[in-house]
């Protein structure tokens, strides 16, 4: 009787193992880019201003607040690329994540469907990661003066498969 009670705890431990380091995914639905004083975040989604729920910015600050690893995918309605028009900087991102533009439908190798626009930026670069593990693949990066991507104490991390024009500088480590 004593095995069974261990061999079900044993059981429940790994289940509980399993489902904790399960990825959370964050869908951007949304190509707008909504002032984060006017459109504020929430981590509740009921009380998330309804212009910033479903952007970048939302996925991001949702994987901030989560404790596990995510994945931010894109699920933007229409046909052909979407454009994301940087208006402010992008929440630093603190917690492991992997941003698949791949996800978006459309994609194909080398012909990325989800753009993103720097060009209203100033010396900001477009992802920047602290102290996480940060995985990049699919997206097209445009206009930005600065930085593209930020890394500082990042491991573990894998950028592939990006579209980068009309930048001055691509990756500041």
């Amino acid at each position: 009787m004593k095995n069974l009670k261990y061999i079900i705890i044993s059981i429940a431990l790994v289940l509980a193992s399993v489902f904790t380091n399960a990825q959370t995914v964050y869908t951007v639905t949304k190509t707008t880019d909504p002032d984060p004083f006017e459109h504020p975040f929430n981590n509740d989604d009921n009380l998330c201003a309804p212009e910033m729920y479903g952007t970048l910015q939302w996925a991001i600050n949702k994987v901030n607040a989560n404790t596990g690893e995510s994945v931010i995918e894109f699920n933007i309605p229409g046909n052909g690329v979407h454009e994301i028009v940087l208006n402010s900087y992008l929440p630093q991102i603190i917690n492991p994540v992997t941003i698949d533009g791949t996800s978006q439908d459309g994609y194909t190798q080398g012909n990325p469907r989800i753009r993103i626009d720097g060009d209203l930026l100033v010396e900001q670069a477009c992802f920047s990661a602290y102290n996480s593990s940060l995985n990049i693949e699919g997206i097209w990066f445009n206009n930005f003066t600065y930085n593209v991507i930020n890394l500082s104490a990042v491991a573990e991390s894998e950028i592939k498969n990006l579209l980068i024009t009309n930048n001055n500088i691509v990756l500041g480590i």
